[in-house]
């Protein structure tokens, strides 16, 4: 498979939201644990992760685009 740098810009968020997700269950279920949080943990960690990338993909979005309308292939 051949892949331009923004299809793997892209890919590269996908595999980043995976991974701030596992990270983010996994540390939201250890303060559930260790501090009694009863699942809050868990829904503000995911909550604040997802909040997160979905910033970060505007903000790539817009820089892609931005590249897109002033002819820069330098990403390319």
């Amino acid at each position: 498979m051949n892949f331009n740098k923004a299809s793997s810009a892209y890919m590269a968020l996908g595999f980043e939201l995976i991974g701030i997700i596992v990270v983010m269950v996994w540390l939201g279920r250890w303060a559930d644990a260790n501090l009694g949080w009863g699942g809050w943990g868990l829904m503000g960690g995911v909550t604040f992760a997802f909040v997160g990338w979905v910033t970060h993909l505007y903000i790539v979005v817009q820089q892609l685009a931005k590249q897109d309308k002033s002819g820069d292939t330098s990403r390319e």
